[in-house]
């Protein structure tokens, strides 16, 4: 039989960290292990369809419609049909459908990017996880948002004029 749906958001405590990264590898991990999961996007932007061979769903909530009673009215039906559902969440405590995300959940993965200091942010986040009795289950080390940015620019077919902005290597 099938076990307890199980919710894990992946998150930050600042917007420095690029969390959709990890949360992507735990969905691919996840339906590697023979669970149907789905990976579902609760930041600003547009939806993208996940190519066929991750072998995930992909669901997307946008930031500017998201809201606790959208959360509250998507999740019953996340719940009845994933075995395990991973949230990429971008700084929890800076959004407040985050919030009620980290109530939620059964467990929190904290993206940290790698030699960065720790801040009062990252306190705060713990508190907060500790209050509310959600366990943080990992650490996992990140890519920098802005190095994300400047990789893609340089490494897309941009042209000399978009990349004249970028400071050079």
């Amino acid at each position: 039989g099938r076990d307890s749906p199980i919710l894990i958001a992946v998150t930050s405590a600042t917007l420095q960290e690029d969390t959709e990264q990890i949360a992507r590898g735990l969905a691919s991990a996840s339906h590697d292990a023979g669970r149907y999961t789905a990976y579902v996007s609760l930041k600003d932007g547009t939806a993208q369809s996940t190519p066929p061979e991750l072998g995930y769903d992909e669901l997307t909530l946008f930031m500017n419609t998201t809201s606790r009673s959208a959360l509250e009215s998507n999740l019953p039906t996340w719940r009845a049909t994933y075995d395990v559902i991973v949230a990429d969440l971008p700084a929890m405590l800076c959004m407040p459908v985050g919030v009620h995300v980290a109530r939620v959940a059964d467990g929190v993965v904290v993206a940290l990017v790698e030699n960065r200091m720790i801040l009062p942010q990252d306190e705060q986040l713990r508190a907060f996880l500790a209050r509310i009795g959600t366990p943080i289950v990992g650490v996992v080390e990140a890519r920098s948002r802005r190095t994300v940015g400047a990789k893609f620019l340089k490494g897309s077919m941009a042209t000399r004029t978009q990349l004249s902005g970028l400071p050079q290597e």
